[in-house]
C-alpha cells in the first residue's frame, strides 16, 4: 500500500509545471528573470542610439526585421552605464506584447525554482513590488524581477513608438 501511495504522489509532482529563472550578471551582481518572459538570447551587437530616450535605453537594434529598444541593465540596476562588448549578451523579453532587449554582461544559467532555491520577496522585503523573489544561485543571491513592474517605465513611453513612425511599422 505504501508503494502505491508513493507512486500515486510522484505523477502529481512531475505534472506540476516547474518554474525556472534565467540568471544573468551585470557588474559584480547577479539578477534573474522568469524564463517564460524570455523570447531569445543573442550575442551583443551594435546599437543605434535614439535621441531623447530614457537614460536606461541604449538605443535600438534590428532583430529579424523587428526594431526593438535595448536597455542597459547595469544602468537600470546599479545606475552605472556599460559599454557594449562583443562578449556581452542581449536577452529579448516580451511583456504584454511589447519587446525589450536587455544588455547584460553574461547569462550565467538557468535555475529551477523550488523551496531550496527560491524565497518569496514579500516575506523578506514587504512592499517591494518589482522583486518577486530572491534566488540562490551557486554561492550568490539573485533578485528575481517581476518584469511587468520592473520595466514599467521603459514600456510606458516605449521608445520604439518613434522608431515605428520612422520605419513605417
Amino acid at each position: 500500500m505504501a508503494a502505491s501511495a508513493s507512486s500515486s504522489h510522484k505523477p502529481d509532482d512531475q505534472s506540476r509545471p516547474k518554474r525556472q529563472a534565467c540568471v544573468f550578471r551585470t557588474g559584480n551582481r547577479f539578477y534573474c528573470l522568469d524564463v517564460d518572459d524570455i523570447v531569445y538570447i543573442y550575442p551583443a551587437c551594435e546599437v543605434t542610439p535614439v535621441p531623447q530616450s530614457l537614460p536606461t535605453i541604449k538605443g535600438v537594434v534590428n532583430i529579424h526585421g523587428q526594431i526593438v529598444p535595448v536597455l542597459d541593465m547595469r544602468m537600470k540596476c546599479e545606475h552605472i552605464a556599460t559599454e557594449i562588448d562583443p562578449s556581452h549578451q542581449f536577452i529579448m523579453i516580451a511583456i504584454d506584447g511589447k519587446k525589450l532587449v536587455l544588455h547584460v554582461e553574461e547569462v550565467a544559467g538557468v535555475v529551477h525554482l523550488d523551496e531550496a532555491t527560491f524565497h518569496d520577496a514579500e516575506a523578506i522585503l514587504p512592499g517591494i513590488s518589482m522583486i518577486s523573489g530572491i534566488v540562490k544561485f551557486a554561492d550568490n543571491l539573485a533578485m528575481l524581477y517581476d518584469t511587468g513592474a520592473f520595466f514599467a517605465e521603459e514600456l510606458q513611453d516605449h521608445p520604439a513608438a518613434s522608431v515605428q513612425a520612422i520605419s513605417g511599422e
